[in-house]
């Protein structure tokens, strides 16, 4: 007998040993079955999150839209040099994210103190893209910023003008080895999605290929979704129990 959600069985086991005498008594099974939920499930049709599960998660569902967008693109820099006169950082990227970088360039800087300052873009490599698939793009600090090598900070270029866009929410979109994908919806279940983007800021994403008229995909908590596929692929776990609220 194939049973839909584990927990059928989980629970046909308890009161087969009720019977037997070796498990739980009826109270016990009883209160196993009101405390306990079955979270969401993956199988090769995509993630299935049953109603009280979604509830739980909070789980948002939007449909793909178009918006007005400001392009901008946020990256992390490595300071590798720093002196009195010069602070130098780099970064590397995919393609095509460096391809929205130019030399010239400017960058607005958060220092680890949190204050802010300017960068230059002095160059954009690719020397090294046929080897790592990564493009070096390096990056000339304001001196007076005095951040010491080996710091991490946080920069942001504004990589365009406006204009209106097939868009979906940045919270929707996951960056993975392979590129960017969304969960869209397909039936009752979620399904990952390879999406092509383009200018981005911290709220909208372009979404350039991938997604058609009338999707759907899920804004929040994305990344729960992504993590449950994960578990089931890599950890052979494909559903979680989830306390009910309140118990």
């Amino acid at each position: 007998m194939k049973f839909r959600h584990p927990i059928t069985a989980l629970l046909l086991l308890a009161e087969t040993l009720v019977i037997t005498g070796c498990g739980p008594g009826p109270d016990s099974v009883a209160t196993l079955a009101e405390t306990i939920i079955v979270g969401p499930e993956y199988t090769s049709k995509g993630i299935y999150v049953p109603d009280d599960t979604r509830r739980s998660l909070g789980l948002k569902i939007v449909a793909i839209g178009e918006e007005e967008i400001a392009a901008t693109f946020d990256l992390t820099l490595r300071v590798y040099e720093s002196t009195p006169s010069r602070v130098r950082a780099s970064a590397f990227l995919p393609p095509e994210e460096a391809i929205m970088l130019r030399p010239g360039q400017k960058l607005e800087i958060t220092t680890p103190a949190g204050s802010g300052t300017v960068g230059t873009i002095a160059a954009v490599n690719d020397h090294l893209k046929d080897i790592s698939g990564q493009v070096e793009v390096m990056v000339e600090i304001a001196a007076d910023a005095a951040i010491p090598a080996g710091v991490f900070v946080a920069a942001h270029a504004r990589v365009g003008g406006t204009a209106v866009v097939t868009s979906v929410p940045r919270s929707a979109l996951i960056q993975g080895v392979e590129g960017y994908f969304v969960y869209t919806t397909s039936g009752d279940r979620f399904v990952r999605t390879s999406v092509v983007v383009g200018a981005m800021n911290e709220d909208i994403a372009e979404i350039k290929e991938g997604l058609y008229s009338g999707d759907e995909v899920v804004a929040e908590p994305a990344m729960s979704l992504w993590l449950t596929e994960l578990a089931a692929i890599k950890g052979g776990h494909s559903c979680c129990a989830v306390p009910v609220e309140g118990k």
